[in-house]
Formats: C-alpha cells, structure tokens, sequence
C-alpha cells in the first residue's frame, strides 16, 4: 500500500518543507547545493518559473531541482517503470491519496481490520503539516505549466494509479466489509 499526492502539491510542499530546514517537525540542515538554490530562488514560483528553457537561470533551476531534497525525488526513484508497477499490480492492497487522506486513511483501516479508534494526528506539528504551505493557488498558470513538463513522468504514474483505484474501488470496499451501500459511498471518494 502506498499513497500519491499531486506533483504540484508536493513541489510545493516540499520546497517551503526545505526553505524551513524542515521545521516545525523537524530541523535538517540545508546541503550545500540547498543553501546555493534557496540563496537564488526564494519562492517556489521563482524556481518554477525559471524552468522555462528561455529563461535566464535556466540552468540554475535545472540544478535547484536535482539538489532540493523532496523536489527532486520522483515516483520512479521509489517504484521504478510504470512497467514494474504494472508487474505488481497483484501485490497492491491499497493505493491512497494526500488530497483525501482522512477518508482514505478510514478505508484502510478497515481493510487491515485496524482498531476505529486509530486517527492520523492533526496536530500540524505532529503530522508535519502547515496550513495553507501546501498551496497550489500561489502558482502562476506558466509556472503550472513548466512544472507539469517537469513532472510530466509524476503525472503518468499518477493517472495509473488513479485508474487501479477507480477499478479497485468495489472490491477493496466490499473486503473492508462496507456493504452495498459503504460500497458505493467509497467508490464515490475514489
């Protein structure tokens, strides 16, 4: 089981993440080449803009990208090919999203026969959550667009894993024991 999240959502999370050191969770010094791109880029729509190929600091942003840590993974770096996804379709219980995580969060829980006491934390310290940071409304639209090149390979694994939900959304409601109607509540989340 895994769970996605939008590629602009998680470039934005993860640059201000970065910009805090990882605070308030955590603190996680910057690299060296951290330190170098926050010095020059000091807004995620900077940075994504600069993905342009005509702009100016191009270059620069290309290495920002592969130095900022949460921006430069992919979905690859943890699961390779859509192709090898694909050889393991059989071995995913339960794919989630971070958009619904609540909701999703529920159905596992039934899924794994988890106590339904268990929650998440809400605490934003505790979850490693800040209000409003994860925002993709600040984005500029030729920033979404650059970003959405940039992640272009995000996007396909994610429309995989949106169709495996949509297909496995019955069966993994029905193993939960939701009924007919839980069923169709839960197909209605996916």
């Amino acid at each position: 089981m895994f769970v996605v999240r939008d590629p602009l959502a998680r470039y934005v999370s993860g640059f201000n993440s970065r910009q805090r050191q990882g605070a308030p969770a955590h603190h996680v010094p910057w690299s060296e080449a951290e330190r170098e791109a926050f010095a020059h880029f000091r807004t995620a729509e900077a940075l994504a803009l600069a993905l342009d190929p005509t702009a100016e600091d191009h270059l620069l942003a290309v290495k920002a990208m592969n130095s900022i840590t949460h921006v430069r993974c992919a979905y690859r770096d943890w699961f390779g090919s859509l192709a090898a996804l694909e050889a393991r379709r059989q071995s995913i219980v339960f794919i989630g999203r971070t958009e619904q995580l609540d909701e999703d969060f529920d159905v596992l829980c039934q899924v794994l026969k988890i106590p339904p006491w268990m929650r998440l934390p809400s605490d934003e310290k505790q979850s490693n959550r800040i209000r409003g940071s994860q925002s993709v409304v600040g984005l500029s639209e030729p920033a979404r667009t650059f970003l959405r090149s940039w992640y272009a390979d995000d996007y396909d694994f994610i429309s995989w894993c949106d169709a495996w939900r949509a297909e496995q959304c019955v069966p993994v409601a029905r193993k939960a024991g939701l009924g007919i109607e839980g069923c169709w509540n839960f197909v209605s989340q996916c």
